[in-house]
């Protein structure tokens, strides 16, 4: 899912079923995603390590946090 947040930037829900993760679906889900959408947020659970080490390799930051989940931010403009 993705939806606007209040500052205009796609907010993207999404997830692979458990028993194919893994296999890329993911990144390839993401990839093509962010061609169209290159900046965009979302939120991670803290604990779901393998999901963060895919949206820091895609160039998502974290911009801050809520207690359970990080917040992230994939903005290539403000990349120095």
């Amino acid at each position: 899912t993705t939806v606007l947040s209040g500052d205009g930037v796609p907010e993207l829900g999404m997830a692979v079923v458990e028993g194919r993760r893994g296999e890329g679906i993911g990144r390839r889900m993401l990839t093509a995603l962010l061609e169209r959408h290159p900046v965009m947020s979302l939120s991670v659970d803290f604990l779901n390590a393998g999901a963060r080490r895919l949206y820091e390799s895609l160039g998502f930051v974290q911009v801050g946090d809520d207690g359970n989940s990080a917040t992230m931010l994939r903005d290539p403009s403000a990349r120095a």
